[in-house]
């Protein structure tokens, strides 16, 4: 059981060495900025999927998102301008989304470019 348990010990330290060797390298090299900027723009993207979902989902199920709301005591006396209005903001901002994850996507793309690149396939 002891020696077990030394083994993997001693493993997960190496694992660890690696690791930091690794980045510790990459560092030196000046190449670790590649894989952070695909790391933002992966982030980035995933957001804006979301975002795209929730958006979706709203004009789906006919639900106005905060951001779209025209004020109550305003919106009865124009009923159907401000619900023309409310669902044009929303549109709007689907496309302005859809367009924003486009570009994300050709910015990742070309992030895991630029790593296939500039960094070698031995690390």
């Amino acid at each position: 059981m002891f020696k077990i348990r030394n083994i993997l010990s001693q493993f997960f330290i190496v694992k660890c060495l690696e690791k930091s060797l690794l980045i510790r390298i990459l560092k030196r090299d000046n190449q670790l900025h590649f894989f952070r900027r695909l790391e933002k723009c992966s982030k980035r993207l995933i957001k804006c999927e979301g975002s795209i979902e929730f958006l979706r989902l709203c004009a789906n199920f006919g639900v106005t998102p905060t951001f779209a709301q025209v004020d109550r005591r305003k919106a009865r006396k124009w009923k159907k301008s401000s619900d023309d209005y409310q669902k044009q903001v929303l549109d709007e901002e689907l496309r302005s989304k859809l367009s924003q994850l486009n570009d994300l996507k050709e910015e990742v793309r070309n992030a895991y470019k630029d790593i296939r690149e500039k960094c070698s396939l031995v690390r």
